[in-house]
């Protein structure tokens, strides 16, 4: 008996503990930076500009993107992004649908559905759908995307 009681009152502290938080993270802005972030991404891919696509990357070892399985580490992001942007004449990325997942009271997700429309070099024209997961967090250096995963969809 003891122990069914004992599992109620763990139960009900963990429900009150977790309204609690979600209560929190509504009134930090997570979700409205999540998405803001999220906005000014894709502004900066249509824009071809590496530079603000990578302002929210910490330069360093850790695997930040994986876009159709191919593998790209913090120091590597900006010039992958410059090379890709280098060839080509027009670029177009406009999220179709994003949906936001609060995880913390300084972190949250991102999913995404983009419409990609670009112009090589030779001017070639290629429509692309894909979906993208984002994770945001804030840290001591201010909001980064901690990891970002693409893969496309037609």
């Amino acid at each position: 008996m003891f122990g069914r009681v004992a599992s109620l009152v763990a139960l009900l502290v963990l429900v009150l503990v977790d309204s609690n938080w979600a209560n929190q993270t509504k009134s930090t802005g997570v979700e409205s930076r999540v998405r803001s972030l999220a906005a000014e991404l894709a502004q900066a891919i249509s824009d071809r500009d590496a530079a603000g696509a990578t302002r929210h990357v910490r330069e360093d070892e850790h695997v930040v993107y994986v876009s159709d399985g191919a593998i790209i580490r913090g120091t590597e992001y900006r010039q992958t992004l410059e090379r890709f942007y280098s060839g080509l004449k027009q670029l177009s990325f406009k999220w179709e649908r994003g949906e936001v997942r609060v995880v913390s009271p300084r972190a949250g997700v991102f999913t995404g559905w983009a419409n990609i429309n670009a112009v090589d070099a030779t001017g070639t024209a290629t429509e692309t759908r894909a979906i993208f997961t984002l994770l945001y967090a804030e840290t001591g250096a201010g909001w980064e995307l901690v990891t970002a995963h693409k893969t496309t969809t037609r």
